[in-house]
């Protein structure tokens, strides 16, 4: 009797530690700290002024769209002279559409419009919280609907994405088939592998089995919370029957998202056309930066091949 009153205790105890634990990771995870218009375009004209003198120039409106979801999205739609083909521009976590501009804008010169919108949760769109992929893939459908319904059924889109908005342009590609081409900035494999990397980085967690102890009750209060689970959030997977032609782009010095995670999901990738460029000494989201020349030779290599 005394010994299973123990079990019972210690089984208590572990679920009451797993739910605080749970808890306190999903809210970090799922309602982080975003960063401001301000923010964004003041770290622009710092270190992107080519950006901030090319958005002034340029045509441009503001949109507004309905998600599925129930809230508004906001986005910024930079029409070329004939709106024939677009680029869609995907944005990590905690961003906003301004940190995507950079690649945007390397369109121009091939004659694409540019459409560059604030995720759920993040920038002037609506949203109680992120989802990493699993709502805001929806999201992304509702925003070539409304391009498509626009400017016609037959304009060409591609989408470029950056960390997370990798991720959810693959989750994307995972269920609809119906874009050109598509850009893999920095995205992970899967969200449960993310997790484990960053307990081991930067929480100092190398035990996987506390790991997996965080990430199961994290999942689980995400689930009751958000409505989503961590197994649900996996580009890996998505990514086996994409048949859509894409382009991979990552830092070998990551240390957000390890390299390794790209050539991963490169080599999952069994259909269509596939091409990959690794940066020298790049860390997370400084491909660009990084070497700007190497960067826009592969991305217009990449578009000559798919015909865009």
């Amino acid at each position: 009797m005394k010994i299973l009153s123990m079990v019972c205790v210690t089984i208590i105890i572990v679920n009451i530690t797993g739910f605080v634990v749970g808890y306190y990771f999903s809210k970090r995870i799922t309602n982080p700290k975003t960063t401001s218009y301000e923010e964004h375009y003041n770290n622009e004209k710092t270190f992107h002024p080519d950006v901030i003198k090319t958005y002034e120039e340029i045509e441009k409106e503001e949109v507004s769209i309905d998600s599925v979801y129930g809230y508004k999205l906001h986005g910024i739609f930079f029409p070329n002279k004939t709106v024939d083909k677009v680029v869609i521009l995907s944005h990590g976590i905690t961003a906003n559409l301004w940190d995507m501009l950079k690649y945007g804008f390397l369109y121009i010169p091939r004659g694409f419009s540019i459409l560059a919108y604030d995720h759920r949760y993040h920038g002037l769109s609506g949203g109680k919280n992120t989802s990493l992929g699993y709502y805001e893939k929806d999201d992304l459908k509702s925003w070539i609907d409304w391009i498509r319904n626009k400017y016609g059924k037959n304009t060409k889109i591609g989408i470029h994405g950056e960390s997370m908005g990798s991720a959810i342009v693959v989750e994307y590609l995972g269920v609809y088939d119906d874009v050109e081409f598509a850009v893999d900035n920095c995205g992970f494999t899967s969200f449960v592998e993310e997790a484990k990397f960053l307990l081991k980085k930067y929480c100092h967690i190398k035990l996987n089995m506390l790991q997996s102890f965080v990430i199961f009750f994290t999942s689980k209060i995400t689930k009751l919370r958000c409505g989503w689970s961590f197994n649900q959030v996996e580009p890996i997977r998505a990514i086996k029957n994409v048949k859509t032609p894409m382009l991979f782009i990552h830092g070998d010095c990551d240390n957000i998202v390890p390299c390794e995670m790209c050539k991963a999901i490169f080599y999952a990738k069994q259909y269509g056309i596939r091409d990959k460029f690794e940066v020298k000494d790049a860390d997370h989201t400084d491909a660009l930066d990084k070497d700007k020349n190497g960067y826009i030779n592969h991305l217009n290599k990449f578009l000559d091949l798919v015909g865009m």
